[in-house]
Order: C-alpha cells, then sequence, then structure tokens
C-alpha cells in the first residue's frame, strides 16, 4: 500500500495528535504497548485490503491502494481499524477511547471501536455520521454518507447486506433487516425496517411517507467499487 507517511512516521504522527488532543501524560506509554504495535499493522492490511475495492479518486495509484493522512476520510477509516482491532485485541478502553475521540474531533462523526464495520466500505465525507456499537451486522460494499445514524436496539437484531448504499441524513434503528444491493434516499428514516434485496427506499416528500420499492436499476454503491456488486 502506498503511504503519505513512511510507517514508522505515520505511527509518530498519531502519537503527537492523541499527545496533542490528549494531553495526561500517558500517551507515548500506551503507544509503546505491544498490543498496539500489533493492532496499528492490523490497521494497515484492513485499510489495504479495503481500498483495493474502491474506485473513487485518489483511493489508489497505478493498481495500489493508497492511504494518506490527509484524507480524512481515508484516515477516518483507518483510525476506526486501529481502535477496532486494539479494542478486539486487549480491550483496551483508555486508548481505544482517544483514539474513538480524535477520530470525531477530525472528522465530526462518532464510529464506535466496538462496532464491526466489514471488511470493504466507504465513508464518503461522513460528517455528523453517528455508527453505534450495538447488535448490528453489517455485509461488505457499504457506503455511508453524512449524517447517517445506525443503532440497533438493545436485545434486537438489524441485519445489513451487501452493496447497500446510506444517503445523507438517513437513520436506520432498532431490528429487522435490508437487503442487499438496496439504496436508502437522503433524510429517510427506518424503524424496525425490513427491506427486501434490490430495493431502493425514500420518504416521499409531498406525504412524508417511506417507500419502498422494487429496482431493476444498478444500485447506487455501485459506482463507489471495482466489483460487480449485482453478482452478490
Amino acid at each position: 500500500m502506498i503511504l503519505s507517511l513512511e510507517k514508522n512516521e505515520l505511527k509518530k504522527y498519531l502519537m503527537h495528535q492523541t499527545d496533542n488532543v490528549f494531553p495526561d501524560g500517558s500517551t507515548r506509554k500506551e503507544f509503546s504497548d505491544g498490543k498496539f504495535e500489533l493492532a496499528f499493522e492490523e490497521a494497515l492490511q484492513r485499510a489495504e485490503k479495503c481500498f483495493s475495492h474502491i474506485k473513487v479518486r485518489n483511493y489508489q495509484k497505478d493498481g495500489n491502494p493508497c492511504l494518506s493522512h490527509l484524507h480524512l476520510d481515508q484516515y477516518t477509516t483507518f483510525l476506526y481499524y486501529i481502535s477496532n482491532s486494539l479494542w478486539k485485541m486487549s480491550a483496551s478502553k483508555t486508548l481505544c477511547d482517544k483514539l474513538g475521540l480524535l477520530s470525531r474531533s477530525l472528522s465530526s462523526c462518532w464510529i464506535s471501536y466496538k462496532c464491526a464495520l466489514p471488511d470493504i466500505f466507504l465513508l464518503t465525507h461522513p460528517v455528523g455520521t453517528v455508527i453505534g456499537n450495538s447488535n448490528v451486522q453489517y455485509s461488505d460494499f457499504l457506503v455511508i454518507m453524512q449524517n447517517v445514524t445506525i443503532n440497533g436496539a438493545s436485545g434486537s437484531s438489524l441485519k445489513i447486506g451487501k452493496g447497500v448504499f446510506f444517503g445523507a441524513g438517513c437513520k436506520i434503528i432498532q431490528g429487522g433487516g435490508i437487503g442487499s444491493r438496496c439504496s436508502v434516499g437522503a433524510n429517510t428514516l427506518l424503524r424496525n425496517p425490513n427491506v427486501p434485496d434490490d430495493s431502493i427506499v425514500y420518504r416521499d416528500v409531498n406525504t412524508g411517507e417511506v417507500v419502498i420499492r422494487h429496482s431493476r436499476k444498478e444500485c447506487a454503491a455501485q459506482k463507489y467499487f471495482y466489483d460487480d456488486l449485482s453478482i452478490l
């Protein structure tokens, strides 16, 4: 993977950022822990795998995935990967909280390090997006725009299929399911959704009601990925 900063410099950059935002004197010790080293390496691998599928500009160069510390969508994804990997390895809540809050301070979105986002997903200028840590099962080729809320209810399960697109301002809450290759339009609220595969979901501007209809067109997520989502 092509990095905008050499690996050790990227690690130092992240450490200095975290220390500046949370100057409690413990950052250097936390970053020197072996579990963080493992989480950092795993996060790079996860980002490389994810970005290799994305055909948005600046995610690849000459067929190689790229990670820039100055590309905020990429960097936000990378911070999620680090905090999530670290949480699964060590349950180190203090440093995971710092990394999560650092991401929020930079991108103005909140992605819980406890949530299990898929291997392949895309955040596209996700300002105001909130992704909780509750019982949500995600699938690959997920696209999340700005001001999106995804949060299942305690004691229920929310399942999201492959190739799902969440437009700006939509809200997906409580339990239920959204099938594969579905597109959820801007400002649509889905509570306990039951959306079949290959659906377009939107809020009728005249009645305010949510409309779910089958679509024969290419799903909205397709333009963001190299993979053929029609065969998922």
